[in-house]
């Protein structure tokens, strides 16, 4: 793992004085921020003035308090390159599961032999986006309509999301909903206005499906009023920072369709007679 740790920094502690044997601090880590989840994250730290000998733990905190062991009886150094000096260099990885998913977090680094220690500044952790339109991840995620899902024309259908709570991504506090057909705009849905008391902020909104304003497509609403069935629709959230389409999904003129794997059964018309089927 490549660090970027500053020259300044590597200059001061060479010629500091260690305290009760060394000195432990961030080095190309997390310093807070937000990350997602099943996306490793580097802990790294520098040591100056502390034995070879001695082994690491990392501690993952949440409000203050331990959480769980990331890591113990870690090197000191376990970089590719070899210690030169008092500073040594070293890191761990941690790929943080769905199940993280919160705020409040911050990584302790510490000398198992009490000698030394530093906490990160706090961080979040947020759901992973598969297909960010702008920004890398994405800070918004749409759990809702889910891939295949039928949606009825005129019924209500449910859009969630969950996005990262951090209101100076989102200055204007306002998720935008979107409606594509294939690689097209179909129309407005709506704008939500955005709450940050809770992390990670989930919300939802109930959609008349069809119901659409800002009208840019004309040929899926021929009459401005009724939007034409089909396949390969999308919803596209957005906000400030960001936007993310959600998987496609199917709007049906009713509910009456046939379960998936199974075909609809043939309706015979009056007289008997199986379409396609030459008369005796």
């Amino acid at each position: 793992m490549k660090k970027n740790v500053p020259i300044a920094l590597l200059f001061a502690l060479a010629f500091a004085v260690p305290a009760h044997g060394g000195t432990l601090q961030p080095g190309g880590m997390i310093t807070g921020g937000n990350f997602w989840s099943g996306l490793p994250i580097g802990i790294g730290w520098v040591a100056n003035g502390l034995s070879p000998q001695t082994k690491i733990r990392v501690t993952l905190m949440r409000n203050g308090a331990p959480l769980r062991v990331l890591g113990s009886g870690l090197p000191l150094n376990n970089e590719d390159s070899p210690q030169t000096g008092p500073i040594t260099l070293g890191h761990i990885y941690w790929t943080p599961a769905a199940g993280d998913i919160g705020c409040n977090y911050a990584a302790r680094v510490e000398a198992e032999d009490g000698s030394a220690a530093f906490t990160s500044q706090p961080f979040g952790v947020f759901a992973a986006m598969n297909f960010p339109t702008k920004g890398a991840p994405s800070n918004v995620r749409l759990d809702q309509p889910t891939a295949g899902k039928v949606l009825v024309l005129g019924q209500r259908g449910l859009i969630s999301w969950s996005l990262i709570a951090d209101a100076k991504l989102w200055p204007s506090k306002k998720l935008k909903l979107e409606l594509f057909w294939e690689n097209s705009k179909v129309g407005d849905i709506a704008e939500v206005n955005l709450d940050f008391g809770q992390c990670p902020v989930r919300g939802s909104y109930t959609w008349p499906v069809g119901k659409l304003t800002g009208i840019t497509d004309y040929a899926r609403i021929p009459n401005g009023k009724s939007l034409i069935p089909g396949n390969n629709y999308w919803v596209r959230a957005s906000g400030d920072g960001s936007s993310y389409f959600g998987p496609s999904f199917v709007i049906a003129a009713s509910s009456n369709l046939p379960l998936p794997g199974t075909a609809p059964k043939q309706k015979l018309p009056v007289g008997g007679v199986v379409p396609g089927k030459p008369l005796d």
